[in-house]
């Protein structure tokens, strides 16, 4: 208690000092006091600061809230209250209240009641400075920045996070949009009657076409052990897949994907692996007739989206130079490789899986890169 007049103390004078971290309440009533009968005050304490709630609900997308820390504001850390008249004084320099989630590992989180030394206005905000959910971390989120708030209410805040990783029809083609970015679900020349893409399940009618660099002929089919229309001499312009720049791509003359959809760049590719984690399904063994092993490569902001890329292996060449000679099916069931849209003078990249790789990455220097056969995984336009 703090008196203007140590001398003179009264409840004219009188007023309490508190840091803003309690649930501060008040009242006040003037009456007459009668001695022949019983009085009666009516209590009605009211608060004088904000309590908020905050929930965060993330159950959509299937993994656990595990850390999180935000801030509610404007909020000043002291006051001084006038007993008198209720009137209040906020002191310390504006800053923020922190939000304490005292549970968390859960899809849905609720926080502690945070309390919040405000002033009338229409511009509080709430900003998430960091949270991991499931293997996803976000730093610096704003959902709100003009909310209103007034001394002596409480308030809920809910935020229910839907994730927009999908399945859905693009272009007649069934795809999976995940981190923004429309994949179709199957390889290039795929017979997608005779799949099944909602099982986590592999096997040769998964196996697409496999081309070579910069051709919109196959060479080979997804079961195939040989290739026919090899072209030992391939050696296209750079622009037949892509005649725009690596940072924004137009489909080339050439390109074999489906109207809407192109061959990938080298950075979708790593776009795409930064967004997912990955898994395998099959057994990693080197065989001709092996088609049941893959890359699982789940989304971050969805459990139940995925994407499947078969380890179909390739078709190498061998020879000292042009024309080269093609070899047959190699690391089917072991590795698959997928073309990016990408190619200078010698080299072309590439999209590697393997039971232990996941990257994009760049060809040796040799002309044999572009006659070799690989598989193709289209990308919207």
């Amino acid at each position: 208690m703090i008196f203007s007049d140590q001398l003179n103390k009264n409840l004219l004078s009188a007023k309490v000092k508190s840091s803003a971290d309690v649930n501060f309440m008040y009242f006040k009533k003037e009456m007459v006091v009668s001695g022949a009968k019983t009085n009666y005050l009516n209590i009605n304490l009211k608060h004088q600061l904000c309590q908020i709630t905050t929930i965060l609900d993330a159950s959509a997308t299937g993994y656990n809230i595990k850390e999180i820390s935000s801030v509610i504001g404007p909020h000043q850390e002291e006051f001084v209250f006038h007993l008198a008249n209720g009137d209040i004084n906020r002191l310390g320099d504006v800053s923020q209240a922190k939000v304490i989630f005292p549970e968390l590992n859960t899809s849905r989180v609720e926080s502690l009641p945070t309390i919040v030394n405000c002033v009338d206005n229409n511009s509080a905000y709430y900003t998430i400075s960091s949270i991991s959910i499931g293997e996803l971390n976000q730093v610096n989120i704003k959902p709100f920045n003009d909310l209103v708030i007034s001394p002596g209410v409480k308030y809920t805040i809910k935020l229910i996070l839907n994730p927009t990783d999908e399945y859905l029809t693009y272009e007649d083609q069934s795809s999976v949009r995940i981190n923004g970015k429309i994949w179709m679900r199957y390889n290039l020349g795929v017979d997608t009657s005779k799949i099944n893409l909602d099982q986590n399940i592999v096997n040769e009618n998964y196996h697409g076409n496999y081309y070579q660099w910069g051709r919109k002929t196959p060479v080979a089919k997804g079961t195939s052990s040989l290739v026919s229309n090899w072209d030992g001499s391939n050696n296209p312009p750079t622009t037949v897949w892509n005649n725009g720049t690596i940072d924004e791509p137009h489909k080339g003359s050439n390109d074999p994907c489906p109207n809407g959809f192109r061959v990938p760049t080298t950075a979708e590719f790593k776009h795409l692996i930064s967004s997912v984690t990955s898994g395998e399904i099959g057994t990693w063994v080197n065989s001709p007739t092996n088609y049941g092993s893959a890359k699982v490569l789940k989304s971050k902001r969805n459990n139940s989206v995925n994407i499947i890329f078969p380890a179909q292996g390739w078709f190498g060449a061998k020879g000292n130079g042009m024309p080269y000679q093609s070899v047959g099916i190699d690391l089917r069931g072991n590795a698959g490789y997928y073309w990016t849209n990408e190619a200078s003078a010698l080299t072309t990249n590439l999209f590697k899986i393997s039971e232990n790789d996941l990257k994009a990455f760049t060809s040796s220097s040799n002309l044999s890169n572009r006659v070799v056969s690989y598989n193709i995984r289209c990308i919207a336009e």
